[in-house]
């Protein structure tokens, strides 16, 4: 997904700036916001598109590995601890689920579904991420690893980070609605890759929960005709 993001962004200032930058009230823009660079203009579309659901399966393979992570500590095995396990595996597939959506749905088609994705999909990744601290803290508590608090820091780290550009967006949209002031798309913009990266990293600093390693499938073995 980083590689895709990137490459929509820069192929939309390269290719296509005035289109991608252009705001309702005219003022000057030097970036293209996320919904524009992703759905706006074709290869972005379609390169978007491919890592989207490039990246469907394993997020839903990840999310039941979380679920069985959580559950290996004897915490989390049953009661609360357990049903809060089940429900962040569960925001983290209606996550994936709602970028999907906001991916295939651009804003130029359905803005209002598109829009709606949105919010979804930050709602749910905000709370996939809260509770995942939570739970990360109480499995290990009592018992940090140095690869668990340095997992646990990130995770932490990031959380703060894509809170704070959150708050950013909002302010910053509400803000060029209102004065249409030159640049401010420009920082509103800005903050979204804020957002979506630090969602990037957040996932991705599972790997130092299960480190490196091969997912093999296999066929069962009919008895009878071995």
């Amino acid at each position: 997904m980083l590689t895709g993001t990137v490459a929509c962004i820069v192929l939309s200032v390269v290719y296509n700036f005035e289109r991608s930058t252009a705001t309702h009230c005219r003022v000057a823009n030097y970036l293209p916001s996320i919904s524009s660079a992703i759905g706006g203009y074709t290869p972005q579309r379609y390169i978007w598109r491919i890592c989207i659901a490039l990246q469907l399966a394993p997020r839903i393979i990840a999310a039941v590995l979380h679920y069985n992570f959580y559950t290996s500590f004897y915490i989390a095995r049953s009661g609360i601890w357990c049903t809060l396990a089940a429900l962040c595996s569960l925001l983290h597939i209606l996550e994936n689920v709602s970028l999907v959506t906001l991916s295939y749905v651009s804003s130029t088609e359905n803005y209002d579904i598109h829009e709606s994705s949105f919010y979804f999909f930050v709602l749910f990744s905000w709370l996939y991420m809260i509770m995942t601290c939570v739970l990360f803290r109480k499995v290990h508590e009592g018992q940090w690893s140095e690869k668990a608090e340095k997992s646990y820091r990130y995770k932490l780290s990031l959380l703060l980070v894509n809170f704070s550009c959150l708050l950013l967006v909002g302010y910053l949209f509400y803000r060029h609605n209102t004065y249409c002031e030159a640049g401010v798309y420009t920082l509103f913009a800005a903050a979204e890759y804020g957002v979506v990266l630090s969602n990037i990293a957040f996932h991705g600093s599972s790997i130092i929960d299960f480190g490196k390693g091969m997912m093999r499938f296999t066929l069962p073995v009919d008895s009878k005709t071995s």
